[in-house]
């Protein structure tokens, strides 16, 4: 279940980091999606297994999709009931682009964890 559903019937455009990225173990979710390019959003990258976005002012790289109601939807619910949120902003230039951030209350317990890795890219083949 969605917590912030986007409206029905209009194309998102759509911000991946991690694992919904070419060559990533979910970027199947995307379906058919079309890819509009390279993008980088501000925020602070942590790395385990899989990555966690957070506010913040590294410049995080990742790529930009233009998803349908379908894809948008299937994705956001696979996010959210991880502990992501939803936010739209600006992306490399490009406005209102849907974008999956982690909790800002795990922030600390992220930070303070050796196993983590602070990052601005994710690697796919990681």
């Amino acid at each position: 279940m969605c917590l912030t559903c986007y409206p029905m019937g209009k194309p998102t455009r759509l911000f991946v980091y991690g694992t919904l990225k070419r060559g990533g173990m979910y970027h199947d979710y995307l379906g058919r999606a079309k890819y509009l390019g390279q993008g980088t959003v501000k925020g602070r990258l942590f790395v385990r297994t899989i990555p966690y976005l957070f506010e913040g002012d590294n410049l995080i790289k990742g790529e930009i999709y233009e998803v349908n109601d379908a894809e948008f939807n299937r994705t956001q619910g696979m996010e959210e009931s991880a502990g992501y949120i939803t936010s739209y902003e600006e992306v490399s230039g490009i406005a209102d682009v849907a974008v999956f951030r982690m909790k800002p209350e795990y922030l600390e317990q992220f930070a303070s964890d050796p196993s983590f890795i602070e990052a601005t890219e994710y690697s796919v083949e990681q």
